[in-house]
C-alpha cells in the first residue's frame, strides 16, 4: 500500500523563515497581552498561564495545529500518558495546551487526548503569529507519533467528525486547518520566567520529535509505541484498516452506548401487558437458552439499542430466541395476547413506520447465527439471525464468497428480504438472487418453506418485499468460490471544484465497467483538508489484483487527486476501508441517521453540484447538520440485470447507481423538521434531474418511509396489485406493518 502524493492546497500562507529560536523580548511582551480562552469561555492573558506563583518552575506551552489534527490528537496523548502527574512533580514542571479552535472544542479535544492539565484556546490567531508560528499546507513524513499516511488521516477525520457532531460540538471551527504550532518551554521564578527553548512546526507532523521532547522535559525514557498513545503495528492488517479502529481504541464512542433505564421508561408508555406476571405461559413454552427480558432488567437496554433512536419502536419486552420453536411460541403468543410483534437481528431498520409500533414484543433471533457450507460446496445453510460479518467472516475462511449486504454488522437477512446490494453484484446478481429457498414463520405464527417448488408465490414476495410477510429463520443460500486472495482498491481524495469532472468521467468510465469493480463515493465535510466545503472520498474497489484496478482507475488520476492510496486486503476488510465496519459510523448505535434514496441510470452534474452546494451551505447555517454525508454506490450491473426482473419482487434492476444522504445530528427535536426538510431537498434536486422525474426509484431497505408504494415496488401496477393479493393471502391481520408495509 503507497501513497502516490501528498496532501498540497496551493501556495503557502506565510513566508516566514521559521526558526527555532526564542521570542524576542518585544515579541515576548506582546505576546504576553494577548487573552486567550480555557474550556469554560473565561479569559485568561497568555503571560497568566505560564507565569503565576502558583505554577511550577518550568512550564511547557505546545500549541496545537487545530483540534480536528489527527497527528496533534496523537502527540497530546503520548505527553498525557508519559509526562505523568508523579513525574512532573518531580521535575517541578507543568505542561498546557493551546489551541485555536472554538471553546465548546475544548472538552472534546480533552477526551480525544486523555488530557488532564490545563487546556486554552486563541481564536484569533494572534499569539501563533506572534511567536512566529507559520501557515503551510506541508504534510511532512511518518514519524513516531504520526506514523501513518494521510488516507489514515482522513479516516480518522471521517469518524472524529460525525462522533463529534453527534454530540453536539461544533465541526467547522476547530481551527485553521493550515496554522502550524509548536513547543516553548519557560523557566524561571515566577514573573521571570524565561522561554529556555522553543520549536517551532515547518509543517503538519513537525511537533518536537518525541526523544527530544522526553529529554527537554527529563522524562529520561524512550517510550515504546504502545506508550506513545498511538496504535500498535498490526504486520498483516494495512493502516487503512487499522484507522478504522483508531477513536474505539482511545475513546469509546458515544453512539454506541446503552441506553440509560430511566431514557428507556421515559420513551416507553408501558402497558399493563408488559409485566412479569403476565408472561409465565409464554417462558414454559421457550428453549432451555431462550428468554423474556423486560424494561426493569439490565440487559434491556443492550437488546433495544439501534443503530438508529429516531423514531424507533416502543419496546415492552424482547424474546432472544435460539430455535426457531421459539420464534414460533414468541409469535403465537403476540397473536393471542394482541400484542404487535417485531425481529430483530443487526438492529438497522429505519423507516417511519417503526414508529407505529408501541409496546411492541421484539423477537431477537441473533441467537441464531448457525453457519453450515454444504458438501457440494455451492451453497450454504444460514440462520436467520446472523450477521453479515459471520457469514463473510466464515465464507471467507472457507475460500467461499457470496453476496451479502456491505455493512458487516447489519443482519444477513435484512438486505435479503429489500434485495440487498453488495460487491459481488456485478458477478451474481442481488442478494436475494442467492436464495435457494427459505424457512419462514408466517404472522400467524405457522412455519413453511417458501422456494420455486414450495410456496413459490411467497418466494417471490420475499426477495423484494419480504418485510411485510414472515420471519425467516434459515436461508439456503448460492456461494461461490473465491477467485482473489485480495480485493484491491484505489482510494482518491479530491476538493470539490473536481466534482464535475468525476462524474463526468464516471458516466463514461460506467459505460465499461466490468462486474467485479465498484465506484462508491462520499461526499463528507472534513475540515482537516477543506475547513470550507466537503471533499469527495471517491474508491474503487475491485475483486482482482492491484495493477488491473489502477489501470481501470487511470483516468481519475488525471484528474488531479490531492491524494491515492492503494492496497489489496481480503474482502471480509472491505466494510471497514468504506466505513462500514465495526466502530464506524455505519455500526454506531444511538444516531439520527435520516435516510432518502434514489436510484438513477446516470449522473447529472448540474443536479449533483447542487446538492454539493446544498451541502455545503447548510453545514455551516446550521453547524450541527454538518456531520451528514452523502453517500453514492457504483456497483456493476451485469449480474442483477442477468436475472429476469419479473422473477422476484424487487423492481429496480435497471438503475445503475444507488445514492442515499445520511442526515446525522445529536438528538434534537428542533432540529428535526429541519433534517427533514434538507433530506428532501437533496433528493428532489436529483430526482428532478432524472430521466423520470416524475418516478422516484427509492430503494426499500434505505427508504425513510415518506416513498409511495410504486416508488419502493416497482410502477407496473400488476406489481402492487400482485403483492396486496399476496399480503392478503399470507398476512390477513396485517401483523407485519413496521417496515415499508404494503397495506
Amino acid at each position: 500500500m503507497s501513497d502516490s502524493c501528498d496532501i498540497s492546497q496551493g501556495k503557502e500562507f506565510s513566508s516566514k523563515n521559521v526558526n527555532d529560536n526564542p521570542p524576542t523580548a518585544e515579541a515576548l511582551k506582546a505576546a504576553d497581552a494577548i487573552e486567550l480562552y480555557d474550556g469554560e469561555g473565561k479569559k485568561h492573558t497568555f503571560k497568566s498561564i505560564y507565569s503565576r506563583t502558583d505554577l511550577p518552575r518550568r512550564v511547557l506551552v505546545v500549541f496545537v495545529r487545530h483540534f480536528y489534527c489527527c497527528s496533534c490528537v496523537n502527540y497530546t496523548s503520548f505527553l498525557a500518558k508519559n509526562a505523568t502527574p508523579e513525574k512532573l512533580n518531580k521535575l517541578d514542571t507543568a505542561i498546557v495546551i493551546v489551541g485555536h479552535g472554538d471553546v465548546k472544542q475544548v472538552d472534546m479535544y480533552r477526551i480525544d487526548t486523555g488530557w488532564q492539565y490545563p487546556i486554552y484556546t486563541d481564536p484569533s490567531e494572534k499569539l501563533y503569529s506572534t511567536l512566529g508560528m507559520i501557515k503551510t499546507w506541508k504534510e511532512g513524513p511518518p514519524n513516531k507519533y504520526m506514523p501513518w499516511s494521510t488516507t489514515w488521516a482522513v479516516y480518522w477525520s471521517i469518524k472524529t467528525a460525525i462522533w463529534r457532531m453527534m454530540q453536539g460540538y461544533p465541526v467547522f471551527s476547530s481551527g485553521a486547518p493550515n496554522l502550524q504550532g509548536g513547543e516553548f518551554l519557560f523557566e524561571g521564578e515566577e514573573e521571570d520566567k524565561k522561554v529556555t527553548w522553543c520549536h517551532r512546526m515547518r509543517d503538519s507532523r513537525d511537533h518536537a520529535d518525541t526523544d527530544e521532547i522526553t529529554e527537554v522535559l527529563g522524562l529520561n525514557k524512550t517510550p515504546s509505541r504502545k506508550e506513545l498513545g498511538i496504535i500498535s503495528t498490526f504486520p498483516d492488517i494495512p493502516p487503512l484498516v487499522i484507522t478504522m479502529e483508531f477513536i474505539a481504541a482511545g475513546t469509546a464512542w458515544a453512539l454506541n452506548r446503552v441506553p440509560s433505564p430511566q431514557k428507556i421508561i421515559n420513551r416507553l408508555s408501558l402497558a399493563s401487558l408488559v409485566k412479569p406476571q403476565a408472561w409465565p405461559e409464554l417462558s414454559s413454552r421457550l428453549s432451555p437458552n431462550a428468554s423474556i427480558v423486560f424494561p426493569h432488567d439490565p440487559e434491556f437496554g443492550g437488546l433495544v439499542s439501534r443503530w438508529r433512536d429516531w423514531h424507533a419502536p416502543q419496546v415492552g419486552a424482547v424474546v432472544t430466541a435460539f430455535t426457531e420453536s421459539d420464534v414460533q411460541e414468541a409469535v403465537r403468543y403476540a397473536n393471542q395476547n394482541g400484542i404487535p410483534f417485531l425481529a430483530r437481528s443487526g438492529g438497522h431498520g429505519a423507516t417511519e413506520a417503526l414508529q407505529l409500533a408501541k409496546d411492541v414484543l421484539i423477537v431477537d433471533i441473533r441467537g441464531m447465527n448457525d453457519i453450515k457450507i454444504a458438501q457440494e460446496g455451492n451453497y450454504a445453510t444460514i440462520s436467520g439471525g446472523a450477521i453479515v460479518k459471520k457469514v463473510v467472516n466464515e465464507l471467507w475462511a472457507a475460500e467461499k464468497q457470496t453476496v451479502t449486504g456491505i455493512c458487516e454488522c447489519v443482519g444477513i437477512s435484512a438486505p435479503i428480504l429489500g434485495g440487498g446490494h453488495g460487491w459481488l453484484q456485478g458477478q451474481f446478481g442481488m442478494a436475494s438472487d442467492q436464495v435457494i429457498s427459505a424457512r419462514v414463520i408466517l404472522p400467524n405464527g405457522e412455519a413453511v418453506i417458501a422456494s420455486e417448488e414450495s410456496n413459490p408465490d411467497l418466494f417471490w414476495a420475499l426477495r423484494g418485499a419480504g418485510h411485510n410477510f414472515g420471519i425467516v429463520t434459515e436461508w439456503k443460500y448460492r456461494i461461490y468460490d473465491v477467485k482473489n486472495p485480495n480485493w484491491s482498491y484505489e482510494i482518491f481524495i479530491f476538493l470539490g471544484d473536481k466534482l464535475e469532472e468525476i462524474l463526468e468521467l464516471t458516466n463514461k468510465m460506467m459505460q465499461t465497467q466490468p462486474p467485479e469493480m465498484t465506484h462508491w463515493m462520499y461526499i463528507v465535510n472534513i475540515p482537516e483538508i477543506d475547513p470550507d466545503k466537503p471533499i469527495i472520498w471517491y474508491a474503487i474497489i475491485s475483486d482482482g489484483p492491484v495493477d488491473k484496478a489502477r489501470e481501470y482507475a487511470k483516468p481519475l488520476h488525471d484528474i488531479g487527486p490531492l491524494n491515492v492510496n492503494t492496497g489489496a486486503i481480503p474482502m471480509p476488510e472491505l466494510a471497514h476501508i468504506t466505513l462500514m465496519g465495526e466502530g464506524t459510523v455505519g455500526c454506531a448505535r444511538g444516531s439520527t441517521g435520516l435516510r432518502y434514496p434514489i436510484g438513477l441510470k446516470k449522473y447529472d452534474t448540474r443536479a449533483v453540484r447542487q446538492v454539493f452546494d446544498s451541502i455545503a451551505e447548510i453545514s455551516h447555517r446550521i453547524p450541527e447538520l454538518a456531520g451528514s454525508f452523502f453517500i453514492l454506490e457504483g456497483y456493476s450491473t451485469h449480474g442483477v440485470k442477468s436475472v429476469d426482473a419479473n422473477k422476484s419482487a424487487f423492481p429496480h434492476r435497471d438503475d445503475e447507481i444507488l445514492i442515499t444522504s445520511y442526515i446525522l445530528y445529536k438528538p434534537n427535536t428542533t432540529l428535526g423538521s429541519v433534517a427533514q426538510e434538507h433530506g428532501e431537498k437533496l433528493r428532489g434536486l436529483l430526482l428532478e434531474a432524472s430521466d423520470e422525474p416524475e418516478k422516484l426509484r427509492a430503494y426499500v431497505n434505505y427508504a425513510h418511509g415518506v416513498e409511495s408504494l410504486e416508488s419502493m415496488y416497482g410502477y407496473e401496477p400488476w406489481r402492487i396489485n400482485k403483492l396486496k393479493a399476496l399480503k392478503k393471502k399470507w398476512d390477513p391481520e396485517n401483523r407485519m406493518r413496521f417496515y415499508a408495509p404494503i397495506v
